[in-house]
């Protein structure tokens, strides 16, 4: 299968230190949020002119107090956790921002600065959860009935509540293991009596099962349903853990204990998360398709990741960084530690794509080099590797 692209922008961000996050923001997606939540830098990049803002006045004090900043999966919104325990939600087009308070009430300081920390937001910023280390698990519900952008109050009033992760889930510990991957989306399932808002919970590891090397996908689903014709509770947390022998993902797998050996992104509609297997020889590295509800996993192989040499030992260059789903959940781009760029259909394997700009025409491609291409000259060809 082959896809055709077309690059619509161009632009260089004259920046010494680079950007470890780029998302779209907004809702006429024009705009692209560049996200460094390490150094604590936030800026905004208008596409077709290319001009970047990099104070935003009502973020930038907000900043040097940020644990993690993140967007919605829709990218209306950016919400961030201060290292206070505040909640900050703010809207790019009309420039609001609005304030969670009451976590901080309920957990101690200790708990906000022991362990990684995440934060996820469901589209309307209608529920919160927010991850402290391995067992703080909290989730905030919003109390009033009109929107973020509709109450007149700087702060939006809601209910937090812990949910108790239970010992036999084995939720691996993302301080003893920096292998670990963390992920979650809300999503939301209709049939005619009944409407549910699920958000799914996913930490992955590489674990020992009775001797033999595996990968761990331990993962929480929170249903929250209501409903006018049943009278069901409303609030359901199940738990569900996946061991996928890394043996199968390729016979010469092993256990890669590093940050980043594992990158895992949901699809939009949350039946299936993506998870990229890094490994020391990228011919071994492969992205599984997995479906916590039924418990499937589907192995897919990179092809090597545009690695010529069979036998070598540096992957790291060519580990996945991160990845994204389309907005119809049909393709999965990924990108690359050495600026590489490589599409997958849904449950399959890298496509053959051919890109074009203006006049210029590059072929056909299976891994698209963007670091190493000179658009504005239109005519000098990036690396292109096949599979």
């Amino acid at each position: 299968m082959k896809l055709e692209l077309e690059v619509l922008a161009s632009t260089n961000i004259k920046r010494k230190k680079p950007w470890p996050k780029i998302v779209w923001v907004g809702e006429e997606k024009e705009s692209l949020l560049l996200l460094d939540n390490k150094s604590h830098r936030l800026s905004v990049l208008y596409v077709p002119s290319g001009n970047t803002k990099r104070r935003i006045n009502k973020l930038s004090p907000l900043l040097e107090h940020a644990e993690i900043i993140t967007t919605t999966k829709n990218g209306r919104y950016v919400v961030g956790f201060l290292k206070s325990g505040e909640v900050f939600i703010w809207h790019k087009d009309q420039d609001i921002l609005k304030s969670i308070h009451g976590l901080e009430t309920i957990v101690s300081e200790e708990d906000f600065i022991h362990g990684k920390t995440a934060i996820f937001s469901s589209n309307d910023c209608k529920h919160i959860i927010v991850i402290l280390g391995t067992s703080h698990i909290y989730i905030w519900n919003r109390e009033q009935t009109e929107s973020v952008l509709e109450s007149k109050v700087p702060e939006i009033r809601g209910t937090w509540n812990l949910i108790t992760v239970p010992t036999e889930a084995g939720i691996p510990n993302c301080d003893e293991c920096p292998e670990c991957s963390v992920e979650g989306i809300f999503f939301t399932h209709q049939t005619n009596f009944l409407k549910s808002d699920f958000f799914d919970f996913i930490r992955t590891k590489d674990f020992n099962v009775d001797g033999k090397r595996s990968l761990k996908i331990a993962g929480k689903t929170l249903c929250n349903e209501s409903s006018e014709a049943l009278s069901l509770p409303p609030v359901n947390v199940e738990w569900t853990v996946i061991h996928y022998p890394l043996k199968l993902i390729h016979p010469s797998c092993k256990p890669v204990y590093r940050h980043g050996a594992f990158i895992t992104k949901y699809a939009d509609n949350g039946q299936v998360i993506a998870v990229a297997a890094n490994q020391e020889n990228p011919m071994h590295t492969g992205v599984l398709f997995a479906s916590p509800l039924c418990d499937t996993v589907l192995p897919v192989s990179l092809n090597g990741c545009g690695s010529r040499d069979p036998y070598s030992q540096t992957g790291r260059n060519f580990w996945v960084s991160d990845m994204e789903w389309t907005c119809d959940s049909l393709f999965l781009a990924c990108s690359l530690r050495n600026g590489c760029v490589c599409l997958l259909t849904r449950l399959g394997e890298p496509l053959v794509i051919q890109i074009s700009w203006k006049v210029s025409r590059y072929g056909t491609i299976t891994l698209f080099t963007i670091a190493s291409t000179s658009y504005g000259q239109g005519r000098r060809r990036p690396n292109s590797f096949q599979s």
